[in-house]
């Protein structure tokens, strides 16, 4: 039998019996409690016949003999006396094996050091998984319907910049593709460019570790250069906070998308959701949060119009490099069913933002809405003692200090603060 693995989930054995050439493969691996699991494909293609005949497809318990026995009987039926039982038990370790050693160990000198680089500029970096939280009908899904219309044209849209251009695969458990489609409509409309070819949706009813199959066919097929997810708790299979659920879904992400950068999109933890200050968690345990290696919350402002709004992207983590600058997107729907024109914006612009994002931020923010303050002020207007305000703006090369009357026609004087002009 000649056999191959692809390193990640796929291991194919073949060979040749009188005249008829046999094949068979593992797919989908999953592990669970009382074993591994595979989708398992038997065919046939007889002497003379071009086409291959599949005799069986059936989930298979790789370590489970009641499975097998039952596989074996069902193809006896199908292809008369043949040597199944040997055959697939051979082929069951054989796959076993593989997945489990995994991909090959490898010597870090031999391995190319790249930096970062980026599908759209200074937002999402290229091969490795990002993760964008929020929370409801805050703007995420169309942020990142822009990014996937930007990358797919190769033109910018509003705050993002590809720097790469391709196709892009959006698998989406929450809208279909009218909806979809829609949206990317009124984008480009907003953009005043015609819709790009390259986007191709899939609508995802199954979750992503039942689904690793039909996800990394689509990857081979479509060859995109980026990946969106939509959304992590509409494809986890059960809660996102039970690491039983978060870490089998995290390795089917890697095993359908490989090497192509992804953005999973996700939603605010319910606590984070109320809280008035400060950046958020999102959803799911601490190694589904930690997994993403970058991250990064949106909050759409309270008080804002319903057709012109702002959205805050703050970024909260970054594995590899500095943090980015938080920056805002601004919304402008011209009516409830035309263009949508996105624009960027500095989150210092917008108090009412600046508050979840970083000290120095909302420090400059509140001194931009309210001209100079003292340290008593300052401390109320933004809700941080006077001792966290010393040390922040400590760094702030922004900020100016000076001294002014305390108003009481005596020699007192106050130390007042404001931003540099």
């Amino acid at each position: 039998m000649k056999e191959e693995w692809d390193g990640v989930d796929e291991w194919r054995g073949e060979w040749d019996e009188s005249g008829s050439r046999y094949g068979l493969s593992f797919t989908s691996f999953s592990d669970h409690r009382d074993g591994t699991e595979a989708e398992c494909r038997v065919w046939i293609q007889p002497e003379g016949i071009a086409e291959r005949v599949i005799l069986s497809h059936s989930l298979v318990k790789l370590l489970g003999p009641n499975v097998k026995r039952d596989l074996v009987r069902s193809l006896a039926e199908k292809s008369g006396k043949y040597p199944w039982a040997t055959v697939i038990e051979i082929a069951c370790q054989r796959a076993l094996g593989s997945w489990r050693e995994g991909k090959p160990a490898v010597d870090l000198a031999d391995v190319m050091v790249t930096s970062q680089k980026w599908i759209i500029e200074g937002f999402m970096p290229d091969r490795v998984t990002s993760s964008i939280f929020s929370d409801g009908a805050s703007g995420k899904s169309y942020i990142m319907t822009a990014c996937a219309v930007a990358i797919a044209s190769g033109i910018p849209i509003g705050p993002f910049v590809p720097l790469i251009q391709g196709n892009v695969l959006i698998i989406n458990a929450e809208t279909d593709e009218h909806e979809y489609a829609e949206r990317v409509a009124r984008i480009c409309d907003g953009a005043g460019i015609a819709i790009p070819r390259g986007l191709v949706h899939q609508e995802q009813l199954r979750p992503l570790v039942q689904s690793v199959r039909a996800i990394t066919a689509q990857v081979k097929e479509v060859q995109p250069v980026f990946g969106i997810i939509d959304s992590a708790g509409a494809l986890a299979h059960g809660s996102l906070n039970n690491d039983d659920v978060a870490i089998p879904m995290t390795n089917a992400l890697r095993q359908s998308f490989g090497p192509i950068g992804r953005c999973l999109i996700t939603h605010t933890s319910k606590a984070s959701a109320a809280q008035e200050n400060g950046h958020g968690t999102a959803v799911g345990s601490a190694f589904f949060r930690n997994y993403v290696r970058s991250q990064w919350e949106a909050r759409r402002e309270t008080d804002g119009n319903p057709t012109t709004f702002s959205v805050a992207l703050i970024h909260i983590k970054s594995n590899r490099g500095a943090k980015q600058p938080d920056f805002t997107t601004n919304f402008d729907f011209d009516d409830p069913n035309g263009p949508v024109t996105l624009y960027r914006g500095r989150i210092t612009d917008n108090s009412d933002l600046a508050r979840y994002a970083s000290k120095p931020a909302h420090i400059t923010a509140v001194l931009l809405k309210s001209g100079a303050l003292t340290l008593t002020d300052l401390a109320s207007e933004t809700g941080m003692s006077e001792s966290t305000l010393r040390r922040s703006m400590r760094e702030m090369t922004n900020i100016i200090a000076f001294p002014i009357s305390d108003g009481r026609g005596g020699r007192g004087l106050q130390t007042t603060y404001g931003v540099r002009s």
